[in-house]
């Protein structure tokens, strides 16, 4: 007796095959996807802190002096919003104090230690920096 076609335990074999194949596919397709989304959030908080921080830089190295205030909705200097994208927590060490949260008017001759944390969501990214003008001949 000649068999032209497939019994119904060799397509089920077949079928069971193929849907694992396409789970196995899936997953792997979806925790990529999760994890290029992770990094991307990942890169956008910690090129905020980085604008931020070269902001504060930039100000700290041309006034005389200037107002820093962060707050849990935004960063401030001079008044003027830089960021306010994400949620924010800093430690401000200025003339051997620590302050968090309140205003601060910053005099340029003297350092400033800053440690920023940006969070959206489950993800979060910390920022510590030194501003400093150096050592000068005057």
């Amino acid at each position: 007796m000649e068999r032209n076609g497939f019994t119904l335990v060799e397509l089920l074999a077949a079928l069971t095959i193929t849907g694992i194949i396409i789970v196995l596919a899936y997953s792997v397709f979806h925790t990529g996807i999760k994890q290029g989304e992770s990094s991307k959030e990942d890169a956008f908080l910690q090129q905020e802190a980085q604008l931020i921080a070269e902001t504060i830089r930039n100000k700290h190295l041309k006034e005389p002096a200037y107002q820093l205030e962060i707050k849990t909705d935004g960063v401030l200097l001079d008044g003027k919003a830089i960021s306010s994208k994400y949620s924010y927590m800093a430690q401000v060490v200025y003339e051997n104090h620590t302050y968090s949260g309140e205003p601060l008017q910053i005099d340029t001759k003297l350092p400033l230690e800053m440690t920023l944390k940006i969070k959206k969501g489950d993800q979060s990214y910390t920022l510590r920096t030194l501003f400093a003008r150096g050592i000068s001949d005057e």
